[in-house]
């Protein structure tokens, strides 16, 4: 028995499961699941060391921990949008200035703001 090699397949259509065509780079899924995934890539397209750097105009990102970078980083990370940052990006950028981690999202922010 000889399979129609012609028959186009279905995409895989399930809730909450987005696959990636590696070749194309096309996004397979809901659409709600796409565009989530887009606007999450798309929002913190900038690591939050890079985007310091550039602003501080840092050669490396290890001259932040040194002054006069320190203490300007420190300032710029209040004026910064960092809300849609993760716990863990706030979490590694707040540890390398400060020396600190926190259990949350928020109390990064409100420390990072303040």
């Amino acid at each position: 028995m000889v399979k129609n090699m012609n028959k186009q397949k279905k995409p895989y259509n399930k809730p909450g499961i987005v696959f990636e065509n590696f070749q194309t780079g096309e996004l397979t899924g809901t659409p709600e699941m796409i565009e989530k995934i887009r606007a999450s890539v798309d929002s913190n397209s900038e690591d939050i060391f890079e985007k310091l750097k550039k602003a501080l105009g840092c050669a490396y990102i290890s001259d932040m921990r040194t002054e006069p970078y320190c203490s300007k980083a420190k300032a710029l990370l209040k004026e910064m949008e960092i809300d849609n940052y993760s716990l863990k990006e706030l979490n590694d950028i707040s540890f390398y200035l400060y020396g600190m981690q926190f259990a949350n999202r928020e109390q990064a922010v409100c420390f990072l703001k303040s």
